[in-house]
């Protein structure tokens, strides 16, 4: 059995009738030996490898199993790490003889409580994926991004909500970030009504419980629908730039009147072209008669904010 016991990972160790140390498995004792000087041994009062201010607590814990049976605590360790210990009476003959403790590190699952409290009531959509692609966890922010019910998502895969992506590739790409750890990417995924909305995920991997992908999602829709109006009003825009009958330019005053951008009409009147005259100043160029009436056409633009039909 003991074999058994120092495999696990759990702290596990036993106390005799009289509260003095019995037996222990070696995680016990390798936690023991970091944080403790005076080595274990068989025979010693167990609070004698207590701080003196947590003795009394814990002769309490071993008093309560005598009178009453086993329960459970939940211990916090020097190093921030939480421990479930379960207390339990051994009992010979009908008679108590000593008390048994096991301890499972719960700091996984207190974190996960913890964050899944604050996830639930965040407006960003979060969802746990498991390494199949399978949803396992949503909150009330994408279940309401979606239009999905969280039992219904909770029956969902990755592929059923992207429908740009088939089984294959949503594997290949799990399996990119399982080795990277973390990546960003937009997306475009599908509401129960069918309706497609951009996404901008935030995807992190985690090890635990044999691996999950935990991802932040944010609906972008608008902003991409912004972006798209202000793609067309610039194609609009440069269109009409380009193609006015009349001469029209560009320029960086507080840089000497430097040509930023010109038109068709420039060209065909000035013999220049584009490439010629980017960057290069109206000065430069020599195509003011008079380059005084040219200052002070910069002077009144800039006290007015604009000139409209300026003799030159």
């Amino acid at each position: 059995h003991s074999t058994v016991l120092d495999s696990t990972q759990d702290m596990i160790w036993a106390l005799d009738r009289e509260f003095r140390l019995a037996y222990w498995n070696r995680a016990f004792g390798e936690y023991m030996r970091a944080v403790h000087p005076k080595p274990l041994a068989v025979g010693v009062a167990a609070g004698d490898y207590l701080p003196p201010e947590r003795v009394a607590r814990w002769m309490n814990y071993y008093e309560r199993v005598r009178q009453e049976g086993a329960f459970l605590v939940e211990h916090t360790l020097p190093d921030g790490r939480v421990l479930e210990i379960s207390f339990s009476a051994i009992v010979r003959e009908g008679e108590f003889d000593g008390v048994s403790l096991f301890g499972r590190d719960i700091t996984s699952r207190k974190e996960a409580r913890r964050y899944s409290a604050i996830l639930e009531t965040a407006a960003e959509g979060f969802v746990v994926i498991d390494p199949h692609g399978l949803l396992v966890e949503a909150n009330a922010a994408y279940s309401e991004m979606t239009g999905y019910s969280r039992e219904e998502l909770l029956r969902s895969s990755v592929w059923d909500l992207d429908p740009h992506y088939t089984v294959a590739e949503v594997m290949a790409q799990l399996s990119r970030i399982r080795d990277e750890g973390l990546t960003r990417f937009e997306a475009r995924q599908r509401r129960k009504d069918g309706t497609l909305f951009d996404v901008d995920l935030h995807v992190r991997y985690s090890p635990m419980d044999g691996g999950l992908y935990m991802v932040f999602v944010r609906d972008i829709t608008h902003s991409k629908q912004v972006e798209e109006a202000l793609r067309k009003a610039e194609e609009k825009y440069e269109k009409a730039f380009r193609l006015s009958p009349g001469v029209t330019t560009l320029v960086d005053l507080e840089a000497g009147v430097r040509l930023i951008e010109l038109n068709e009409a420039f060209e065909r009147v000035t013999g220049y072209t584009r490439e010629e005259v980017l960057g290069r100043t109206v000065g430069e160029l020599n195509i003011w008669l008079r380059p005084e009436e040219l200052g002070k056409a910069v002077a009144e633009s800039a006290s007015q904010g604009g000139l409209r039909n300026y003799p030159f």
